[in-house]
């Protein structure tokens, strides 16, 4: 294999069963120990720290943000029909883990409380989703640079994102909610662009009839909508009601002393 072969991920690479192998265990281990070992640094006296956190962060957005661009200059270097459907299917950012990407990076540019919460959420969400049933990266016998991309994006994503809350970056609170439900709706409205006007992605946010999870459990589709509508629900929400019962948590220890 060369280098080219491996940067352009042209070599055969048969598909193997990898998922839950001992790489993806591997990466899911590493994301979690980063998580610990970053949150327990910044605690005590270092809570306070914001530059640092914000550099911490900004190490992996940046190299989130390094990986997405060499990608995307990569498919332009080996297009083939030059034409604006193609070229936008290579430069926006389709599936709902790649949106997730810019939202993050998004959300350390405009250092928003509501932009984190909208982030860290989003990209929990889908980053489950790839980490429980991944669609590229770790079902592949040799990891060559696309699969590198998915892993270390997937992976820094998770990372970003539970440490935007666990920094405290993020300030979950029901008034303000429709702050980021605003942001969802938009990413919905994007998705639906990409889908039937722009048609450069067949189910970006993974609702559409024929989606892998309605093929996999041979699902009714009224059903599989019904439980996703759910899912999203009590899963967005879990994070407010949290937040809601430590802050009460607090206030009645505080009034007990």
């Amino acid at each position: 294999m060369s280098f080219y072969e491996w940067l352009f991920s042209t070599y055969e690479n048969p598909r193997i069963n990898g998922e839950w192998g001992p790489l993806h265990v591997s990466v899911l281990v590493a994301c979690v120990l980063l998580i610990v070992a970053v949150s327990l640094y910044f605690r005590g006296s270092r809570a306070n720290l914001i530059k640092q956190k914000r550099a911490v962060l900004w190490v992996m957005v940046t190299t989130i943000l390094f990986f997405g661009v060499v990608r995307r200059v990569i498919g332009i270097l080996t297009m083939e029909n030059f034409e604006l459907t193609s070229f936008l299917k290579i430069v926006l950012p389709r599936p709902w883990c790649a949106i997730s990407c810019w939202m993050v990076i998004a959300a350390m540019m405009v250092n928003k409380k509501f932009f984190y919460n909208f982030a860290a959420i989003t990209s929990i969400l889908c980053t489950m989703v790839f980490f429980a049933y991944p669609g590229a990266g770790f079902i592949y016998k040799y990891v060559l640079f696309d699969d590198l991309y998915s892993i270390v994006v997937h992976a820094l994503l998770l990372v970003s994102a539970v440490l935007f809350i666990t920094l405290k970056f993020t300030d979950f609170k029901f008034n303000t909610m429709w702050k980021e439900l605003i942001c969802l709706g938009s990413v919905y409205i994007y998705g639906a662009i990409e889908t039937w006007i722009l048609k450069i992605e067949k189910d970006p946010l993974y609702y559409l009839p024929g989606n892998d999870i309605v093929e996999l459990f041979n699902m009714d589709y009224g059903l599989f909508i019904a439980l996703y509508i759910l899912f999203i629900a009590v899963f967005w929400t879990s994070f407010y009601v949290v937040q809601e019962r430590k802050t009460i948590f607090k206030s009645k220890k505080n009034s007990e002393i």
